[in-house]
């Protein structure tokens, strides 16, 4: 084995190659709900080349985990649209966002901007590209998190079963090595550790995003709930921006959840005018105030509410799975959830089961 020097490798390869689908390994103890805490990752190897010849040991990886993972955000990665909230709930939330990078989608948050220590990654069913969809889970009811999105190129995460194997992590001492799991790199550069720290303290104000979590459901006493439910809206012009403005300057901003209630993008639902009169019109209100959509008219000739394909159901994320409170549906036209002791229900008058 060569020296601890010549293995050690550098904060940005290590800590950035990490950064790697850790959700789609269910059987993995640190992904059984999405997500990885800052203290969860305690021991890797990192392997270098398809035949696994050459491996890299780092012991006790969570410190600085998030920062390095999350360095590049925003407009590093050319975030063209979003991010923007889908799927509410009390306990949880999807982020999806465009980017002009491709690689995996990671989403760095935590309860204040000094400290958003957690990650989570891309959902399995979203692969590396630059469409990104990642749910966060175990979140706590009526709470406030601060969030950034990035993008990393770690390849691939297989794991390792528990081999009991003496080796000298940065440390310097021989442990017992258990619980690991291994990571296909590209190349592993010869540098220290780096690992200073455990916060994501290089972001700028400017940079993150916040949200807030739902009540838990059928709480005594719920906090009263402000709905924004906004129709017909998929213009994009100076009429659409008005409207905005005067019900922002009339809350505050202030709302706990959004209601598309149809026609979101004149005249026939392209993704373009998705673009040009949803995401670009509401893209500050759509990254912290997650929005349920139901389709209309003008939204339907491009997309096909039987199969369920077209941009309204690429674009879009509704808790048809019941997670966010309900029953599932199991179909992406029409689901309900709940806030509080409010429970919606969301159907597809258009299409589904008229005719």
């Amino acid at each position: 084995m060569a020296s601890e020097s010549a293995r050690a490798p550098s904060r940005a390869a290590a800590l950035g190659l990490v950064g790697l689908l850790f959700c789609a390994m269910a059987a993995l103890r640190v992904c059984a709900d999405g997500t990885l805490g800052p203290r969860d990752l305690k021991k890797a190897k990192l392997v270098k080349g398809g035949d696994g010849s050459d491996y890299y040991y780092a012991d006790n990886l969570a410190p600085g985990f998030a920062s390095e993972l999350c360095k590049d955000h925003g407009s590093a990665i050319g975030v063209f649209r979003g991010p923007y909230l889908q799927a509410g709930g009390h306990d949880r939330v999807i982020v999806r966002w465009s980017s002009e990078a491709q690689g995996f989608g990671v989403v760095c948050y935590g309860t204040s901007p000094g400290n958003m220590a957690s990650v989570a990654f891309d959902e399995e069913s979203f692969p590396r590209g630059t469409e990104h969809s990642v749910s966060i889970s175990g979140l706590l009811p009526s709470t406030e998190y601060y969030y950034v999105v990035a993008v990393t190129s770690a390849q691939r995460l297989a794991p390792v079963e528990k081999e009991v194997e003496a080796f000298s992590g940065w440390g310097g001492s021989p442990r017992a090595e258990e619980d690991s799991w291994s990571f296909l790199v590209e190349e592993v550069e010869e540098a220290g550790t780096g690992l200073e720290g455990s916060s994501l303290g290089i972001v700028s104000p400017g940079a993150y995003h916040s949200f807030s979590t739902f009540p838990r459901p059928l709480r005594d006493s719920p906090p009263p709930v402000r709905v924004w439910a906004i129709g017909d809206s998929g213009m994009g012009d100076d009429n659409a921006r008005r409207v905005r403005d005067a019900f922002l300057n009339f809350t505050g901003g202030d709302w706990d959840l959004t209601l598309g209630l149809g026609d979101l993008a004149y005249g026939s639902g392209r993704e373009y005018e998705y673009q040009r009169n949803l995401f670009d019109v509401y893209q500050e209100q759509n990254a912290r105030i997650p929005i349920f959509t139901t389709p209309g008219n003008h939204d339907r000739p491009t997309s096909d509410m039987w199969k369920q394909t077209g941009p309204y159901f690429d674009l879009f994320t509704n808790p048809g799975d019941g997670n966010s409170g309900g029953v599932a549906s199991n179909h992406k036209s029409y689901y309900s959830f709940d806030y509080g002791k409010v429970h919606f229900v969301s159907v597809d008058s258009q299409e589904l089961g008229l005719h």
